[in-house]
């Protein structure tokens, strides 16, 4: 999944987190799983320090 696409995923899971659970099963799980496999592999940083030396925070990880 590109990163625009997990982004979206779990946007929507966070929207609907009342009804997600240990047992949630499918695209929330599974963009879950990929975006901290991304985390833990340095493919993607909860914040970012642009080319102008701003931060910017990727708040969907």
């Amino acid at each position: 999944m590109a990163h625009q696409e997990l982004q979206a995923v779990i946007e929507t899971a966070w929207d609907a987190r009342e009804t997600i659970g240990a047992d949630t099963q499918g695209a929330p799980r599974d963009a879950v799983a990929q975006a901290l496999d991304l985390l833990d592999s340095g493919a993607a940083r909860v914040a970012e320090r642009g080319a102008d030396g701003a931060w910017t925070v990727n708040q969907w990880l």
